[in-house]
């Protein structure tokens, strides 16, 4: 129904440049975006589609469910007209979804510093003087491997985050009782070594985070025809390939990954 509508050129969807792709919706699980203009028209021909899904479906949508956002451009009696209406509420972000961020600005450090609170919350709970080195080195790789990785799966953690959290992963490890960091042996990069290399092999965070997201740039690098490779074209390399490099493409958070005999040759941030 909303591509219908799109067709029909009575709903718009949004382009983040003028030469990307149309995007009019975005539906992950049962969860819907739906985008458009502020106008007048566009406001009723979504209620419309609500009210053909309602009568198609069966269920009643639930109104109190539903919510408004605007660009910060857009006047307040044009905000007030459709809300009108759409009869929903307006937030002015739609908060957290799935633990993370639904809108991420530049000062990412202070939106990703729940990540560090949280583990601190679980070390604090751990009765680190009753372990063995042994038992921490459990405890610290079980907790590297849970917290952070769905953040790091969609963003690039700052290096003042990535920092913080080997530090209180180290700070535990050598503890020799309450509140007492004990003196730290060796480096913490070092600790992340192999074993045959006299490291503990714990996970090297910033390193894990670069592979988590390398993934997103093959994806670039080898779906031309996906909606995302479609928008960074039509932003960041218009004239030319995600491969080539140059100022333009540096600007996407990209990792484009080389791959030889099965072997990752390259990572390119």
């Amino acid at each position: 129904m909303i591509r219908e509508a799109e067709l029909r050129k009575s709903l718009s969807g949004i382009k983040i440049t003028r030469k990307s792709p149309s995007i009019s919706h975005i539906l992950f699980a049962d969860d819907t975006i739906i985008f458009g203009k502020a106008l007048r028209n566009e406001g009723a021909e979504i209620m419309r589609i609500l009210k053909d899904y309602e009568e198609a479906s069966g269920p009643k949508v639930n109104m109190g469910k539903y919510s408004l956002s605007f660009s910060p451009l857009t006047g307040q009696d044009t905000r007030h007209e459709i809300l009108d209406i759409m009869g929903m509420r307006e937030v002015k972000d739609q908060g957290k979804y799935l633990g993370l961020l639904s809108q991420v600005g530049r000062t990412k450090k202070e939106v990703f510093h729940f990540i560090q609170a949280k583990v601190e919350k679980r070390i604090s709970g751990w009765k680190g003087k009753l372990l063995s080195q042994a038992g921490k080195e459990v405890m610290v790789k079980s907790e590297k491997s849970t917290i952070p990785n769905f953040v790091m799966n969609c963003f690039q953690l700052p290096m003042g985050i990535i920092d913080e959290l080997n530090r209180t992963m180290a700070n535990f490890f050598w503890a020799n009782g309450d509140g007492d960091k004990g003196v730290h042996w060796k480096a913490w990069d070092k600790m992340c070594d192999e074993k045959l290399n006299r490291g503990l092999e714990f996970k090297d965070l910033e390193c894990m985070n670069l592979a988590l997201l390398a993934k997103h740039g093959w994806r670039i690098a080898t779906q031309e025809a996906s909606l995302l490779f479609k928008l960074l074209k039509g932003k960041y390399f218009r004239r030319t390939s995600p491969h080539m490099g140059g100022e333009a493409c540096l600007k996407v958070q990209r990792f484009l990954i080389a791959v030889s005999g099965g072997e990752l040759v390259m990572v390119v941030a």
